[in-house]
């Protein structure tokens, strides 16, 4: 008798429902909102007379549970209403 107690189980992937401009992520980090002051400074020398201050909060690199995102990185933010929009760059700071 043919014993198969040891294959793997096939992985079964499931289709999300994202709201508008969100994306699943299996891993996914920290989220931006629009507007959100961030808490770190770093200078950063324009040319030789001009500096630039750069603020941000680090996210740490852990894997938040599975879920629809807001990425950050193709320019999306979270409203004040939890919504995905895309936050033009001057409103971002």
């Amino acid at each position: 008798m043919y014993d198969d107690s040891s294959v793997a189980e096939q992985d079964v992937i499931e289709e999300k429902q994202c709201a508008k401009n969100e994306v699943w992520m299996d891993c996914p980090s920290c989220e931006e909102r629009c507007g959100e002051k961030p808490k770190v400074t770093h200078s950063l020398l324009i040319n030789q007379s001009k500096w630039l201050l750069i603020r941000f909060q680090p996210c740490p690199r852990i894997c938040q549970p599975a879920r629809c995102h807001c990425p950050a990185h193709k320019g999306y933010r979270r409203d004040a209403q939890g919504n995905c929009i895309f936050c033009h760059k001057s409103a971002q700071h």
